[in-house]
C-alpha cells in the first residue's frame, strides 16, 4: 500500500524546478496518497508553492557541508541531520539524486519492505546503483550530444502512469504580485550562474540593453543572488539603460512574482531560467560550456535558446578552461534580434550566425518537451537522426510515449550498416563486436544492466532489431 510516498530532491533551484512535472504527475496518479518532498532548507519556501505537495521536509545540507568542527561534510555527522528525520518511514521513496547522502537518506527513510526507486545503496552499501530508466540515461554521459531527454522527462518517466497539465505549476498569489515603477514591457537579466562556465560575460549584457532599449523602449530588470552583486554594480557603471537592480535583494516568492510579471527573461542555464519557463514566461537561454540544450533546455512550449556548438562542448562544470572560447561565439549583436522578435512579435531580418552557433525553439505535447532548430549549421542532421532513434528506443523498453517516425530522416545508409554488422555478430554469438560511436550509448546501458550472457545477447538484438525497424520504415533510409 504506498499510502504515503517520499520524493528526495536535494540539488539545487535548477534541479527542484525540474522536479515540479513529475510532482504533478505523481499527484495525478497516486490521488489517495500523502506525498512528501526532501529538499535542501533554503528552498522550502518555493517547495511549499508547488501543486500536489502535502508536506515539504527541509534538510540543512548547506549546514551539513559548512560545519565549523572537524567532522563537516563526512558521514558520521551526516547522520546527525538525518538521524531526526528517520522517526517517518515511507512505503515508497524516489530519490532523484545521484549522491551519497540521498542515497543513506532513502535507505533510513524507507520502511523495510518499502522500494526504493529512481538511485539507491547496492546490497553491500557502499555502491550507489540506478533503476533501469536512470541507468539508461546515465549511459549518455560520455556521448552527451547524442542524449534527447530533457532532465525534466528523465524525471516524469521514472514511473508508469498517466502525465498531469503542465501548468499551473507553482501556486502565486496575485493578489501580491511585484509592483515595478513602469508600465513598460519587462525584459529580466540574470546575470549570474550556478558555474564561471556557464556565466554570459557582464559587458554583454550593458550592450544587449542598449541594443533592447534603442528599438523597443523595455524597462530591464536585473536579477541574481548576492554572490551577483558584483556583476550589478559594474553593469550600473557602464550601461545607460533604464533598469532596476534587484540583484540579492529577492527572496524566492519575490522572485517568482517579478519572474511571473516579465515579458522575456534572458540568461544562462541557470536556476530562475527554469523558474521562468516553470511561470510559463517566455525565456531566452544563451547556453555554452557544461549547458546543453537537449538536456536542461527551459521545459514547454515556445522557449528559444542560442546553443554554442564547439569540439570541446559541452564539457563539465568542474575543470579550468584557459580561454573560454564558447562564451564569444554569443555575441549581443545576435541576440538583440531574436529578443526583439519576442518582444514585439515584429519580424526582422535574422543577421548570419557563425557555424558553431545553432537556435533551438522548444516544442512541447505536454508529455515532453524536445528543441527543433531553427537556424544553424545543418551538419548536425546525422546527430539529430541518432537522437529520435534514442527517443524510440525509450518508447520501446521503458515508459517513455510513443514516438512517431520522422517522415524522413535524410542519409542514414551508415546507420544501417552498423546496426546490420551488429545483428550479423549477435546472430552468431559474437558480443566482441565495434560499432561507430552512436550506438555506444546502448551498449554501455545493456552491458551495465544485464548480468549473463544471454541476457545480455537478448537485450542487444531487440534494440537492434528495433532501430532497423525505425529505419526500414522511414523515407529514403538507404
Amino acid at each position: 500500500m504506498r499510502d504515503r510516498i517520499l520524493v528526495i530532491q536535494l540539488a539545487r533551484l535548477g534541479d527542484l524546478v525540474q522536479t515540479v512535472p513529475f510532482l504533478k504527475d505523481l499527484r495525478h496518479n497516486y490521488q489517495d496518497s500523502r506525498i512528501a518532498l526532501l529538499c535542501q532548507k533554503k528552498l522550502v519556501p518555493l517547495a511549499r508553492m508547488i501543486e500536489g505537495l502535502d508536506e515539504v521536509i527541509p534538510f540543512p545540507l548547506d549546514d551539513f557541508l559548512s560545519s565549523p568542527d572537524d567532522r563537516g561534510g563526512t558521514i558520521p555527522h551526516l547522520w546527525d541531520f538525518l538521524r531526526p528525520l528517520f522517526q517517518q518511514k515511507y512505503p515508497m521513496v524516489l530519490n532523484l539524486n545521484y549522491s551519497l547522502i540521498s542515497a543513506l537518506a532513502a535507505e533510513g527513510l524507507c520502511e523495510p519492505q518499502g522500494e526504493i526507486i529512481g538511485n539507491f545503496l547496492g546490497a553491500d552499501g557502499r555502491v550507489l546503483k540506478r533503476s533501469s530508466w536512470f541507468n539508461f540515461i546515465g549511459s549518455f554521459s560520455s556521448r552527451r550530444r547524442l542524449n534527447p531527454f530533457n532532465l525534466v522527462d528523465v524525471f516524469r518517466y521514472l514511473i508508469p502512469g498517466e502525465r498531469n497539465d503542465l501548468y499551473p505549476m507553482l501556486r502565486l498569489d496575485n493578489e501580491n504580485s511585484w509592483h515595478r515603477r513602469s508600465d513598460k514591457p519587462l525584459v529580466v537579466f540574470l546575470l549570474g550562474a550556478g558555474a564561471k562556465k556557464r556565466q554570459w560575460p557582464v559587458f554583454n549584457f550593458v550592450k544587449l540593453a542598449k541594443l533592447l532599449q534603442k528599438k523597443t523602449g523595455v524597462i530591464i530588470a536585473l536579477v541574481g543572488s548576492k554572490k551577483d552583486r558584483a556583476l550589478s554594480r559594474i553593469f550600473a557603471r557602464r550601461s545607460t539603460a533604464d533598469f532596476v537592480d534587484l540583484v540579492g535583494k529577492l527572496d524566492l516568492v519575490e522572485l517568482c512574482r517579478v519572474l511571473k510579471e516579465a515579458c522575456l527573461v534572458i540568461g544562462s542555464d541557470t536556476g530562475p531560467l527554469h523558474l521562468a519557463a516553470a511561470l510559463n514566461t517566455r525565456t531566452l537561454g544563451l547556453y555554452f560550456g557544461p549547458a546543453w540544450v537537449h538536456e536542461t533546455g527551459p521545459y514547454g512550449e515556445g522557449h528559444t535558446v542560442f546553443q554554442v556548438d564547439v569540439p570541446c562542448g559541452p564539457c563539465l562544470d568542474r575543470g579550468i578552461c584557459k580561454e573560454y572560447l564558447c562564451r564569444k561565439v554569443i555575441t549581443p549583436d545576435l541576440v538583440a534580434p531574436e529578443a526583439i522578435k519576442l518582444i514585439t512579435g515584429d519580424k526582422t531580418e535574422d543577421p548570419p550566425i557563425p557555424d558553431s552557433l545553432h537556435l533551438y525553439v522548444s516544442q512541447s505535447d505536454g508529455k515532453t518537451t524536445r528543441y527543433i532548430k531553427k537556424r544553424g549549421n545543418k551538419a548536425e542532421s546525422d546527430t539529430q537522426v541518432v537522437r529520435n532513434i534514442y527517443r524510440y528506443l525509450a518508447s520501446r523498453f521503458f515508459h517513455f510515449p510513443d514516438q512517431e517516425k520522422q517522415a524522413s530522416l535524410g542519409n542514414t545508409g551508415g546507420l544501417v550498416k552498423d546496426i546490420t554488422y551488429a545483428l550479423y555478430c549477435l546472430n552468431h554469438d559474437y558480443l566482441g563486436f565495434s560499432v561507430g560511436p552512436f550506438f555506444e550509448p546502448w551498449i554501455r546501458f545493456v552491458y551495465s544492466y544485464r548480468d549473463t550472457r544471454e541476457e545480455i545477447r537478448g537485450m542487444l538484438t531487440a534494440g537492434f532489431d528495433s532501430v532497423f525497424e525505425y529505419l526500414k520504415d522511414s523515407a529514403n533510409p538507404f
